[in-house]
């Protein structure tokens, strides 16, 4: 399984991690962003994504522009999704580009996935897991947002599956990394959530209960699942970056207790 496959870098103020593991193939770009090199202040100081929060539609948009000029991604493609800790997959078609710059009422989904070239998937996140997926003969990605519930859910062994019904994605085919997220050193829990995570799936050790709360593994919980599905392991990075431990690089709503911002996983073929 592959480790160090996100590049920090920054370009003209912007910090952003590029993700090496998956741009190295030349098919696609993709990138998670930090905290750092935006215009947003006060709680959400710099970079905040999300409308939620509080900080300024505008102040948004501009930390649109200033990501996708950094890491090179098309403004006017991004595809959005309003995020429900569900499922869902969504294959963006006459959205592209509404959402961000406009008032458009964004579809529901987790999950977005495309083999169209230029195309922009975004995923927003403050401790949760993005997942990303390549599937490199089909030319086919997924961008998908894992909370606990959504990893519970299975939702990164429902983006296989549909790729798979849309694209006649093969898991062997694919690449797969799991992005800057809480991390099993900060995701404590209740002995309900852990006892969730024990029932659905069994063996697999996700939960430690050395400490004083048990402690959930969303990473391993992730990346397992993929290799449960069929994508080989060392086809799977994992950025082993934690989103509350370094709230100097990060947004972390658990580490902030939500007077934060939100960061964006972003993703592109090429």
């Amino acid at each position: 399984m592959a480790t160090n496959a996100f590049i920090r870098t920054q370009t003209s103020g912007v910090t952003y991690y590029a993700v090496s593991f998956l741009e190295q193939t030349g098919l696609v770009r993709a990138a998670f962003s930090t905290r750092l090199g935006g215009v947003s202040t006060g709680e959400t100081a710099t970079m905040n994504f999300s409308t939620k929060r509080a900080d300024s539609v505008e102040n948004v948009r501009e930390n649109y522009r200033m990501l996708c000029r950094a890491a090179g991604f098309d403004a006017t493609k991004l595809a959005v999704s309003r995020q429900v800790h569900g499922i869902i997959l969504h294959e963006p078609t006459d959205d592209v580009g509404h959402g961000v710059f406009d008032d458009w009422e964004s579809p529901v989904a987790d999950g977005l996935m495309t083999d169209r070239p230029g195309v922009v998937l975004v995923k927003h996140s403050a401790d949760c897991v993005p997942v990303y997926l390549l599937d490199t003969r089909h030319r086919a990605i997924a961008l998908v947002h894992a909370g606990w519930r959504g990893t519970h859910g299975r939702i990164a062994q429902a983006a296989l599956r549909a790729m798979a019904a849309r694209f006649g994605t093969r898991p062997e085919d694919c690449l797969g990394a799991i992005g800057p997220s809480i991390g099993p050193c900060c995701f404590l829990v209740g002995n309900d959530v852990a006892a969730q995570f024990e029932a659905e799936f069994p063996g697999w050790g996700l939960v430690d209960y050395s400490g004083a709360q048990p402690a959930v593994d969303l990473w391993a919980c992730n990346a397992r699942q993929l290799t449960e599905a069929g994508v080989p392991a060392g086809n799977i990075a994992v950025a082993d970056l934690c989103t509350a431990c370094d709230t100097g690089t990060f947004y972390s709503h658990r580490a902030e207790k939500g007077r934060c911002g939100s960061m964006v996983a972003m993703m592109s073929l090429l």
